[in-house]
């Protein structure tokens, strides 16, 4: 698999579910190690629990009645900002 066609990375307790061309595999690794391993520009980290692909990112939406956020990917799945990486977060989507 090639790091352009991951979609998105999901902690799920010891393992990650890794989605790529619309399939999902189990790795055993931890987020913070996988992100060591691949290409800093291109993945981004939103949530302890989420890394997404930049290329797939649609659109960051505001939160009504709030100041959190959520990102729409291409697909259509919309995931949450975690607090901790808002800032990071918007500064590198607004590049």
């Amino acid at each position: 698999m090639l790091q352009g066609e991951i979609d998105l990375i999901e902690a799920a307790g010891n393992y990650l579910k890794v989605q790529a061309k619309g399939e999902t595999h189990l790795v055993r690794l931890s987020i913070s190690r996988l992100l060591e391993r691949l290409h800093g520009e291109l993945f981004l980290r939103i949530h302890r629990s989420f890394v997404v692909n930049r290329t797939r990112v649609q659109e960051v939406r505001p939160l009504a009645g709030s100041y959190d956020y959520s990102v729409v990917l291409t697909d259509g799945s919309t995931l949450p900002i975690g607090r901790s990486y808002r800032k990071q977060v918007l500064d590198r989507l607004s590049d």
